[in-house]
């Protein structure tokens, strides 16, 4: 019986410890091969954002995003800090800033090719803690802190009429442009949003009731 209890409470364990697996929430990242046109997205200057949808509540940890460095000398050492924009969506149109977070200190890395004659990279990101975002549609913007160098980040894109984004020439402040066909290359991860879980007592009493009633069938087997 007793033996029987302690695998219970382990399994009750396992149940209500068990992590969550990481979640694509948004995907339209993009490989050199399918990235067409570029758009500075730099906190120094033009920012640009991408209309996003989710159908639940969701809580995003990292995502990933390509492009390029230009007009100094390509060679921006980094550290590779993004601050990520979300905004609300205003019947079809960028609306008010909903949160502004950060994420510092993303890995780089060169999957081959050029754009515009300066390398494709890739930048994986955490984001510095959870972002917890509503079911519904928003626009996103992920620029790069360049200052003090001569280079500035610039986005990769590619034209597809089903995607939206937009822009304006100062970051952080002005008015966005009238939104226009493109996609970003953006993927989005981390988690649906939290649902209640069943209170652990109540959990662990049906797992000993269960128990109880196996060794009950055994003695009088």
């Amino acid at each position: 019986m007793f033996t029987t209890r302690c695998a219970a409470a382990a399994l009750l364990i396992s149940i209500v410890a068990a992590p969550a697996q990481a979640l694509v929430l948004w995907d339209t990242y993009l490989e050199r091969t399918e990235a067409n046109s570029l758009y500075t997205s730099d906190t120094g200057g033009q920012e640009t954002v991408q209309r996003v949808s989710f159908a639940t509540d969701v809580s995003a940890t990292q995502f990933s995003v390509s492009g390029i460095f230009f007009f100094g000398d390509r060679t921006f050492a980094g550290p590779d800090d993004f601050t990520v924009n979300i905004y609300a969506d205003a019947g079809g149109a960028v609306g008010a800033l909903a949160q502004s977070v950060a994420a510092s200190g993303a890995t780089r890395s060169a999957p081959g090719g050029q754009l515009n004659n300066s390398d494709f990279l890739r930048f994986d990101a955490a984001f510095d803690t959870a972002v917890e975002i509503a079911a519904g549609t928003w626009w996103i913007s992920v620029a790069m802190d360049t200052s003090g160098d001569d280079d500035v980040w610039i986005w990769a894109g590619a034209n597809v009429a089903s995607e939206r984004i937009a822009l304006r020439s100062t970051w952080g402040s002005g008015a966005f442009g009238t939104p226009f066909e493109r996609q970003m290359s953006l993927l989005i991860e981390g988690e649906a949003a939290a649902v209640p879980a069943p209170p652990a007592i109540a959990l662990l009493g049906g797992a000993l009731g269960l128990a109880g009633w196996a060794a009950r069938r055994r003695r009088a087997a």
